[in-house]
Parts: C-alpha cells; structure tokens; sequence
C-alpha cells in the first residue's frame, strides 16, 4: 500500500460510492464546482447521500487504447477508495484532461492531493 494512503474507512467501492444514473451526471456537468488539478477536471456538488460518490469520464476521443482509460480509471477508483470515509457528502466527477498518458505515479499523486485537500475540508 502506498504510503500516501490514510485509511479512513471501509475500502470497498460499492455500488452506492458510484455516479451511474446519466441524469447525475448532467447535474453535476451543469451544477458543480470546478477543479483543476493537473490533467484532472474535477467537478463536485453536495449530494443528499450519506457518503461521497464518485463518477469517471475518460473520453476515447482523448486517450485512445482501452488498457489506457481503464488504468486512468482505476486509479481514480483505488485513491477515492482510501480517502471516502474522511471526504464530504458529495458527488465527484472527475475527468481526465490530458491527451497522452503520463506516469501512473503522477495520476496517482494527483489524485491523493486532491482527495486530501477534500477531506481537509469536510464539515460534520
């Protein structure tokens, strides 16, 4: 396990922590707040939930080979996963900006900063 990662709850990824309904999608498009961080537009929007959710966008106009947006993917998942107990009650939708694929260790720590700062944040 990277030693970034601050367990903060359970680390699953259940159907409940996922954006899957097209109509969430749109809210958050049309409602949220952005963020840029690095190759990563990040939108996100208080949600009634009880958790943090999050949805991906890796476009195959941008990054062309499937093994490349599944990877991008499964990062975005595995650090939401570690950090979701400590974050807000909110919707994520990230997205990935860049046109070629930089080091997995980059996508990595993107992430984690963005995801630290979030939960930094959060208001109980």
């Amino acid at each position: 396990m990277n030693k970034h990662y601050q367990k903060t709850g359970s680390a699953s990824f259940s159907p409940a922590h996922r954006l899957r309904k097209p109509a969430e999608f749109a809210l958050l498009i049309s409602q949220a707040k952005i963020v840029y961080k690095g190759i990563f537009l990040i939108r996100s929007l208080d949600n009634e939930q009880q958790q943090a959710r999050l949805g991906l966008s890796v476009s195959a106009k941008r990054v062309k080979r499937a093994v490349q947006r599944n990877r991008i993917k499964r990062l975005a998942r595995e650090t939401f996963r570690h950090y979701q107990g400590g974050l807000p009650n909110k919707d994520y939708l990230v997205t990935y900006q860049g046109n070629a694929l930089p080091q997995t260790d980059h996508l990595r720590e993107t992430l984690i900063r963005f995801w630290q700062t979030e939960a930094r944040h959060k208001t109980h």
